[in-house]
C-alpha cells in the first residue's frame, strides 16, 4: 500500500490519468526489500488518499486506517511515529528525518520606488542635529570673529553648507579664534560626509536581507499571512492537541478556511505563490517539488522534528525480517545512495554575490530632485522672460505716452 508523497512516493499517469509507473526513494528501497526475501508485491491505493488520522466514530483514514482493518499489510509512506498510531500499527527502523518549516514566496519589495534612500542613510534625529549645528556655527562665528567686514550671517550660512558638501571657500575668518572655530567645523563635516557616504553605498549595494517574519506568531499577526497544511497528516493531529498558542492559532484559523487543508503538497505550493499563504510543511518532500525554484523561501523555527518510517500491520509476522533489511540497508549504505539519487545535490538560493545592482529604484529620489531643480529653473526662465516682456511693452507703452503727449503741446 502506498499513498503519493514525492519524492518518496511518485505516481506517473498518462494523459487518461492511469497509472504508468511507481517510483521514488521508498519503492526504489521495496524494491530491495524484495530482492532480498524474495516476495511480490500487491500495490493498494487508500482511497481519501491520506496519510492516517484518528475520526470521530473510532476509526482511522488513510493508509493507518487500512492497516488497522487488516486490508494491508506494510504502508509505504513517511510516517511519523504518534502514540494514537502506535495502538494500531507497528513501526519499521527510520528511513529519515524531517521537519516542519513556512515556505513563502519571496518578497519583491526591493524593487519598488524608493523615496527614502538618501534621507534613511542617517536617523531623523542626526539630521534635525545637522540642521542645528549648521544654523548655531554660522550665527556664532559672526559673534566670536568681530570684528571682520566679510562676516555676514548669510555668507557662513551659505559657506558652512558648502562645508558639509566637502565644498571649498575663499571667504574665512582673518582673526585666529574665527578660523578655529571655522576650521573645527570644516573637520566635523568632512567627519559627517564620509559617514554619511559610507552608509549610503552599504544602503545602496547591499542585498537586504530582511524576512517578513521570524515566528509562526508573527507570520499571522505580523505579517497578516494565513497558514496552510496538507490534510490527514500526523501533524494535523499534532496541532489539534497541542496547547502552544501560535499552533493553535494556526489551526483555528484553517478550521475557519477549510481551504487551507491542501489535499497535495503541489497544491499547497501554488497556494504559497498565488496567495498570501505560508505552507507549514516538511521541508524535505517540499524541497524536492521546489528544488531549483529560487522563487520560495523557508522561514521560521523548526516544528515537529522527527523520524519517519513504514508502517506495519499490528503483529505482522514477517515484521522482523523487514526491520533487519532495513537496518541493512542503512549500515551498508544502501539508503544514503538512494537519498542522494532522488534528492541530489543541495539547491541553493542564495545570491551569488551580497552585493545588487544599483538600479533606478534606488536612485529615483535623486533623479526627482535634478527633475525638481530642472522645472524650478525653467519656471523662473519662463518668468523672467514674460516679466521683461511685460517691461518692454511697458516701457513702449510709456515712450509712445510721451510722444502723444508732445504731440498735442506741440500742437496747441
Amino acid at each position: 500500500m502506498f499513498k503519493k508523497s514525492e519524492p518518496y512516493i511518485i505516481i506517473r499517469k498518462d494523459d487518461r490519468g492511469r497509472t504508468l509507473s511507481v517510483e521514488g526513494y521508498l519503492v526504489d528501497l521495496w524494491r530491495v526489500l524484495e530482492d532480498e526475501l524474495n516476495f511480490t508485491t500487491q500495490w493498494l491505493v487508500p482511497q481519501d488518499e491520506e496519510f492516517g488520522t484518528p475520526l470521530p466514530n473510532g476509526s482511522w483514514s488513510g493508509m493507518v486506517g487500512l492497516l488497522k482493518n487488516g486490508r494491508a499489510d506494510v504502508a509505504l509512506g513517511p510516517l511519523s511515529v504518534t502514540i494514537p498510531r502506535s495502538y494500531v500499527m507497528d513501526f519499521s527502523p527510520a528511513i529519515d528525518y524531517h521537519v516542519l518549516r513556512l515556505l513563502i514566496l519571496r518578497g519583491t519589495s526591493h524593487d519598488a520606488l524608493d523615496w527614502g534612500t538618501y534621507i534613511l542613510a542617517f536617523h531623523w534625529l542626526v539630521w534635525l542635529s545637522v540642521i542645528g549645528l549648521w544654523v548655531a556655527m554660522s550665527v556664532g562665528l559672526v559673534f566670536v570673529a568681530q570684528p571682520d567686514a566679510e562676516i555676514t550671517i548669510q555668507n557662513y550660512l551659505f559657506i558652512f553648507l558648502g562645508a558639509l558638501a566637502q565644498q571649498g571657500s575663499e571667504v574665512i575668518p582673518s582673526c585666529t579664534r574665527g578660523r578655529v572655530v571655522f576650521y573645527m567645523y570644516w573637520i566635523g563635516s568632512l567627519l559627517l560626509y564620509t559617514s554619511y557616504t559610507a552608509r549610503l553605498t552599504s544602503q545602496l549595494a547591499v542585498v537586504n536581507t530582511n524576512t517578513p517574519f521570524d515566528s509562526l506568531r508573527d507570520a499571522m499577526t505580523k505579517a497578516h499571512y494565513k497558514i496552510a497544511t496538507l490534510k490527514g497528516t500526523s501533524y494535523v493531529s499534532e496541532l489539534q492537541a497541542t496547547t502552544d498558542p501560535a499552533l493553535a492559532m494556526a489551526y483555528a484559523q484553517m478550521e475557519e478556511d477549510p481551504r487551507l487543508f491542501v489535499a497535495t503538497m503541489e497544491a499547497g505550493v501554488e497556494l504559497a505563490g498565488t496567495e498570501r499563504v505560508a505552507f507549514f510543511q516538511d521541508v524535505n518532500s517540499v524541497s524536492y517539488i521546489t528544488h531549483g525554484n529560487c522563487s520560495f523561501q523557508w522561514l521560521g523555527p523548526e516544528y515537529f522534528p522527527s523520524y519517519v518510517h513504514l508502517g506495519y500491520r499490528k503483529n505482522l509476522s514477517y515484521a522482523n525480517a523487514l526491520t533487519y533489511y532495513v537496518t541493512m540497508t542503512a549500515t551498508t549504505g544502501i539508503i544514503p545512495k538512494l537519498m542522494k539519487k532522488w534528492w541530489g545535490a543541495t539547491s541553493t538560493c542564495s545570491a551569488t554575490t551580497p552585493f545588487q545592482n544599483l538600479s533606478f529604484s534606488k536612485t529615483v529620489s535623486a533623479f526627482a530632485l535634478l527633475a525638481v531643480g530642472l522645472g524650478a529653473g525653467l519656471s523662473l526662465l519662463m518668468i523672467e522672460v514674460l516679466l521683461n516682456c511685460v517691461y518692454r511693452a511697458f516701457q513702449k507703452r510709456k515712450k509712445v505716452n510721451r510722444w502723444m503727449q508732445h504731440r498735442k503741446t506741440f500742437y496747441y
